[in-house]
């Protein structure tokens, strides 16, 4: 089994610019803790998560300044190809603690894992119900 068979392809992206409320509205609106960040030439540049939204909106000091995605987004990203095993990918997670993963084909996001998404395959091979 590869990760491009459990990976989610129906990606949201943000550019580095844009405002932080973007992230945070796409995030609500599609109930999702990660956004990739993604510069002009469509190449993956950093990620943003639930976690750094709700660290920078604790921090900031004059909430009526918009905090652009570039200010938070991570930029030291986990990323595996599409090919890599299940058993890998997960690896890689446990291994950094990464609770995402950035699935990357030619330099492009072709691909995102979380960890929401292990917890389902999981249930799906050892719960009853098989069509999750």
């Amino acid at each position: 089994m590869r990760i491009e068979e459990f990976m989610t392809t129906d990606i949201l992206t943000v550019h580095p610019e844009e405002p932080v409320d973007l992230a945070l509205h796409l995030m609500d609106w599609k109930r999702i803790r990660h956004v990739p960040v993604e510069n002009e030439e469509g190449q993956l540049v950093g990620m943003v998560s639930w976690h750094d939204l709700l660290r920078s909106l604790r921090s900031r000091e004059d909430v009526s300044t918009p905090t652009s995605v570039r200010e938070i987004m991570q930029t030291e990203l986990r990323t595996v190809p599409p090919e890599t095993p299940l058993d890998a990918a997960v690896r890689v997670m446990k291994q950094t603690g990464a609770d995402s993963l950035a699935v990357v084909k030619d330099g492009r996001l072709v691909g995102i894992v979380t960890e929401r998404d292990i917890v389902r395959i999981a249930y799906r091979f050892i719960g009853s119900d098989r069509s999750v």
